[in-house]
């Protein structure tokens, strides 16, 4: 699938959602798939949350403003 128009951006991006959910839906189904997902899933859910929480920290220079400000109040 190429989306190469604005106009069919967004319709473009619906089809790969619904795909991508298809196939999710197929591979929790598949019955090793299911069974590793029913034992794991907390454990993948929690990497991906701190995943995505250290990233959005990260990429926005919080840690960097932390930490300058953590310097400028020790200095004190």
């Amino acid at each position: 699938m190429q989306c190469q128009s604005y106009v069919y951006y967004d319709t473009c991006n619906k089809q790969k959602m619904t795909l991508f959910c298809y196939l999710g839906y197929l591979l929790s189904k598949t019955p090793t798939i299911g069974h590793i997902l029913e034992n794991w899933l907390r454990y993948m859910t929690a990497v991906v949350y701190i995943g995505l929480g250290s990233y959005i920290l990260w990429a926005n220079g919080t840690l960097t403003h932390i930490s300058v400000t953590m310097t400028v109040l020790i200095s004190y």
